[in-house]
């Protein structure tokens, strides 16, 4: 249950053809080598964390067109994987990304293109209520909290492997918090997203997949413990 390495040949090659005509052309291959494949995996996924967490998980996989309006690049396809298995005790999500990566030559449409695979928990954007909550839960004292369940997450990894955190949206501490708050560096955070940095790709491929990618995203259930404990559950 898993991809294999057909999906990063027809995600490298789309990243060289991105044009409505060339996807027309292999929309078969697509839905063969990457729609069926990512559907599969995401509903498998999501009922492995319902059944180990005993609460609701669902299932989502992100959208292939790309929403141009505002974007200099017109290209229409994204062209990566992006999956998530919805935590809606948190109102976060696991989520896991597959992307070719170019060789060193610059091509990507090659007979063995390479992948790299992303492994992450937290959150893209913030409702509202979401985000006056992590405000609460990370300003003061809070932020030792949240460092200390990093660090447990990260005690976790195997050799090799690090956490990456997406960077701050606000170069200033948010209007009604002290500047030199022990938690500004978390205040200027509209999203917390964090991510398992080098994974091998090899374990997104073939039938051990969804065995080997649980195995390994699961090292970041500290965050959703400190999630629940301290933001509570989502509305």
């Amino acid at each position: 249950m898993g991809f294999s390495p057909d999906t990063l040949q027809f995600l490298a090659e789309l990243r060289a053809n991105n044009t409505r005509d060339w996807f027309a052309q292999n929309k078969q291959r697509y839905e063969r080598n990457v729609k069926q494949p990512t559907q599969d995996f995401a509903e498998h996924f999501a009922k492995f964390m319902q059944e180990r967490h005993q609460s609701a998980m669902r299932a989502r996989v992100f959208r292939l067109h790309r929403d141009i309006r505002f974007s200099k690049d017109k290209t229409p396809f994204n062209t990566h994987v992006h999956l998530a298995c919805m935590d809606e005790a948190t109102g976060a999500a696991w989520m896991v990304g597959l992307e070719p990566v170019e060789r060193a030559n610059g091509q990507t449409g090659d007979a063995s293109p390479t992948g790299r695979l992303h492994l992450g928990y937290g959150c893209l954007v913030f409702s509202k209520p979401r985000l006056e909550a992590w405000r609460a839960g990370v300003a003061g004292a809070g932020a030792a909290d949240l460092e200390q369940a990093l660090s447990e997450a990260a005690e976790r990894l195997t050799a090799g492997l690090s956490l990456r955190i997406n960077d701050p949206s606000l170069k200033r501490v948010p209007a009604g918090f002290d500047p030199s708050d022990p938690g500004g560096a978390w205040l200027r955070r509209k999203a917390f997203c964090v991510w398992i940095e080098g994974l091998s790709v090899d374990l997104a491929m073939g039938e051990s997949a969804l065995d080997a990618i649980t195995k390994s995203v699961t090292d970041l259930e500290p965050l959703r413990a400190w999630w629940l404990t301290t933001m509570g559950p989502a509305a």
